[in-house]
């Protein structure tokens, strides 16, 4: 019983304002529901208010499965219909929870006439970005300017739009609007009757209220106060759960289940698990420099399987507190918060999991991966919004600590220290790792004679590429299971397949492809990579020997046989194999993210204006993933001139991608581009990146080293960041649009015939250059002639009737590249490698 009441709480919590969706939608209400209004709706101001609980236990009657709905009077379904008005203790917990949780979050404008509100109505308001009020040292804050559109949550709807271009002040097109959106998430509803295990069912509801409610403010107005609507309902549903549950499990364990110690906020009841995952980008980049082939694959892999370790590790809190997903309030790079209760042995069960933890990851990765659990106790009045920087503070320094003691649980035991079992398992014929170059070979390299993998990168090779090909991917706690089927993590496996996982023994189940749509909930993983097609033999890239090797073109058609992954190869130009034959590496992350979420809600230039909280931070964390583990794995499918972009890794706070040198460079342009519309053009939120060309038969781990190298120099270079790295060239992003305008003029010169413009004379450009830097410095008087030499060039175009515009178009580069000091040299060094044969 007691585990069927957590379930209630947890679901009754996390649908508690589902009503508010359907009364803006519009639907009619039943005799039923409207015979509730004198028992669920609270009165104020002498008539009943807060109406959307009658829409809410609507929605228990008609769409929620009947098999979830007991006769108690604590069902399900009462839980979330009488949390304005509770009769119970366990109503009461709901209704607390809802206030923490919007309580904290709330903030309002200035007071707004009854008879503008309802003039204007609840109704058409619309979902702030969060983006918009972050603010360092540059952005200025004074209100919202940008809303998002109601609509599921896909790539082509997750830019935020003028306020004018999405709110309409006629309510009747915000009813149609919203009547559109309830009916696509009700019919995918009917579909979760089907999932039995109440994981599944409550994973899968998740992630259709994500889908769906993302976009819909959680509130629009509040005791005569407009709102701000920054707060969808899907964070206020998620965080009103996770303290709900919490709290349930915290007086249910002290015998204490009283309104009065329910309302009790002064008691520390809570504490914050936070995850936290150190050792990254050792762990995903370190592999021998040798290693050519398969080593995308494996850093490919190597960065999802960091995911699958916090989801195995989160998952281990679960179980030990009786905890569900929505729990976890933030997941996103490599941390995770968790939402759990003061229990008395809390301590000793979160030491228990570093314990299981630490052991797993000593023993497959010599502790040079770690996850680190650290927590703080936390109050129901450290949850309200001028208390939560200080709470957040806490549980920052906590994290710290714990990174000091990375590992503790593990020392004071001899047996933790011998690795004398290394040399039993050694076999000398095999030798060493060729990937890690760290472990015990085993496993042959089909593509190398004479080559051996460990048994962890043998399996990061098929996982890299069971991310791409597979469908699902199921999750199954610690039980019987093969060594050699799945991926281990502590506290489960994971196993890939075509089909729906099988239910026996299946705690967790995802759809790793965004087109296949299924009843399971959508894992949000850039997997996506070029694959062969029929076009493809038509290829010469691939098929011709003037290009590649045997082994290369028996590579080409099995993949277009099997549809397989491309290999990573430059596509031809349309008038044949022009230009250097490169690939190009482009790696980015966002700049100064630790302080965005720690200061990026707290202006600290005007003092008082806090609206750093819980909801907040987890929308921001959320929001900056999304970009990059959802909006940008589709852009690369869609977009067919990007189609050949090959992904390592995106997610998180950054990207690491491979594709044609060419298509590369102008794609990483359109991804800042994107990426400052998505936050709303905010001078605080900024982007730097590394772009590198490199030749086709480089290891991916090499590239990934230099890649590194770049953008440590694109942030270490410039005060603001906000750059690029180029050619050993650090600049703004401002600048790359002038220099693809240079590429593209120079370019078009140079195969225009009537231009009488020749590379040859591209390039002595960039001597004139060179000789008026050395002029400038001091460092050759001779150099002094660089002007002249510029107009002798011209001049024997001139001879040859060089056209007018052509003229004043060279004056012009010389102006603003030799004489200014802008950067257009990388653009004249774009043209000629464009133009190279």
């Amino acid at each position: 019983m007691e585990q069927e009441q957590s379930e209630a709480v947890a679901l009754g919590a996390l649908l508690h304002d589902i009503g508010k969706f359907m009364q803006r939608a519009g639907l009619p209400l039943s005799q039923q529901s409207k015979n509730m209004e004198n028992t669920i709706c609270p009165v104020f101001r002498g008539r009943y208010s807060h109406r959307h609980v009658l829409w809410t236990n609507e929605f228990f009657d008609n769409y929620f499965p009947k098999d979830r709905i007991d006769r108690s009077q604590d069902n399900v379904a009462n839980l979330a219909s009488y949390h304005h008005r509770p009769s119970t203790p366990l109503q009461t917990i709901i209704q607390e929870a809802d206030r923490l949780s919007a309580g904290m979050d709330r903030k309002t404008y200035t007071k707004v006439a009854e008879e503008e509100i309802s003039k204007r109505g609840h109704i058409v308001e619309r979902l702030a970005p969060v983006f918009e009020e972050i603010c360092l040292a540059k952005n200025i804050f004074e209100g919202f300017h940008f809303r998002y559109p109601l609509k599921p949550l896909s790539p082509p709807y997750m830019f935020p739009e003028k306020t004018e271009d999405v709110v309409d002040l006629q309510q009747t097109k915000s009813v149609f609007e919203y009547s559109q959106l309830w009916e696509a998430f009700r019919d995918e509803c009917r579909s979760l009757s089907k999932l039995k295990p109440l994981t599944l069912f409550l994973d899968s509801l998740l992630f259709l209220l994500e889908r769906f409610t993302w976009a819909i403010p959680s509130a629009t107005y509040s005791l005569g106060r407009q709102t701000w609507t920054d707060i969808s309902l899907y964070d206020h549903s998620v965080t009103t759960s996770a303290i709900a549950l919490a709290l349930y499990l915290y007086h249910k364990s002290t015998d204490s289940m009283t309104e009065e110690a329910i309302r009790d906020r002064e008691k520390k009841k809570f504490i914050f698990v936070n995850l936290d995952v150190s050792g990254i980008q050792r762990f995903i980049f370190d592999i021998a420099v040798d290693s050519t082939r398969g080593a995308a694959r494996i850093l490919r892999a190597r960065s999802f399987y960091l995911a699958l370790l916090m989801e195995g590790a989160a998952r281990c809190v679960f179980k030990e507190f009786g905890l569900f997903s929505p729990s976890r309030v933030i997941s996103a790079g490599g941390r995770a918060v968790i939402v759990a209760p003061l229990l008395e042995a809390a301590e000793r069960k979160i030491e228990t999991i570093q314990h299981e933890i630490d052991r797993f990851l000593w023993s497959n990765y010599f502790g040079e991966l770690t996850i680190n659990l650290s927590w703080i106790p936390v109050s129901g009045k450290e949850l309200e919004l001028d208390c939560f920087p200080a709470c957040l503070e806490a549980l920052t320094q906590s994290a710290q600590r714990a990174k000091l003691r990375k590992m503790s649980s593990m020392i004071g035991n001899p047996e933790n220290h011998r690795f004398d079992a290394f040399w039993k398992e050694y076999e000398p014929d095999k030798g060493i790792c060729r990937a890690c170059g760290k472990k015990q070979a085993k496993v042959p390299v089909r593509e190398e004679a004479d080559s051996f993998h460990c048994l962890d990168c043998a399996r990061f090779r098929d996982l890299g590429r069971s991310i791409v090909t597979s469908v699902y991917m199921g999750f199954y706690p610690d039980s019987d299971h093969k060594e050699d089927d799945g991926i281990h993590v502590c506290g489960g496996w994971f196993r890939f397949s075509d089909s729906v996982p099988c239910a026996d023994g299946l705690e967790a189940a995802w759809v790793l492809q965004s087109e296949k749509r299924s009843s399971l909930p959508y894992w949000m993983v850039a997997n996506y990579v070029p694959l062969f097609c029929e076009k493809d033999p038509h290829n010469d890239l691939y098929t011709d020997p003037r290009h590649n090797t045997e082994q290369l073109i028996e590579d080409a058609r099995t993949g277009i046989e099997r549809r397989g992954i491309k290999t990573l190869r430059r596509k031809p130009s349309d008038s044949g194999f022009q230009g250097r034959p490169y690939l190009c590496i482009f790696k980015a992350d966002v700049d100064n993210l630790g302080f965005l979420f720690g200061y990026g809600l707290r202006d600290l230039f005007r003092k008082g204006d806090n609206r750093l909280t819980l909801g907040r931070y987890a929308t921001f964390s959320r929001m900056i993933d999304r970009f990059f583990s959802f909006y940008l794995p589709d852009f690369f499918r869609t977009a067919e001139e990007y189609s050949d972009t090959y992904t390592i890794f995106a997610g998180g706070d950054d990207l690491f991608i491979v594709g044609p040198w060419d298509k590369t460079l102008l794609l990483s342009n359109r991804i800042y581009s994107d990426f400052r519309r998505y936050t709303c053009s905010n001078p605080d939120i900024t982007l730097s990146g590394s772009l590198n060309l490199m030749k086709s038969r480089y290891p991916v781990n090499y590239m990934s080293r230099v890649a590194e190298k770049g953008l440590d120099k694109a942030k270490g270079e410039t005060q603001d960041k906000n750059s690029l790295h180029l050619w050993g060239e650090v600049i703004p992003w401002s600048q790359f649009p002038g220099i693809i305008k240079v590429k593209d003029e120079l370019d078009r010169l140079m195969n225009d015939p009537s231009s009488k413009v020749s590379r040859r004379f591209v390039y002595e450009l960039m001597i004139i250059k060179d000789m008026k830097g050395r002029f400038v410095e001091g460092q050759s008087m001779q150099c002094g002639a660089y002007a002249s030499l510029f107009r002798y060039k011209l001049g024997r175009l001139d001879k040859q009737k060089m056209p007018k515009e052509v003229q004043n178009t060279l004056i012009r580069l010389y102006r603003d590249y030799i004489e200014g000091d802008q950067p257009l040299q990388l653009g004249i060094q774009w043209a000629l490698y464009l133009n190279r044969n």
